[in-house]
């Protein structure tokens, strides 16, 4: 991934590796990371539909 700017989300929890507070959204609000590994998701464009991401 590029170097841009990224607002992490507190407490969220990577689907993939587990690792909490490692998630982070870009700040063009398309994409959510992590940072720890290599898992990527396009933000929903419908708010009511859910992610991946486990808040605790």
């Amino acid at each position: 991934m590029n170097k841009q700017q990224l607002k992490f989300i507190a407490g969220a929890i990577c689907p993939k590796c587990k690792a909490l507070d490692r998630i982070a959204v870009t700040y063009d609000d398309e994409k959510i990371i992590c940072v720890s590994c290599d898992f990527e998701e396009l933000k929903p464009k419908n708010p009511q539909k859910e992610n991946k991401i486990t808040k605790l």
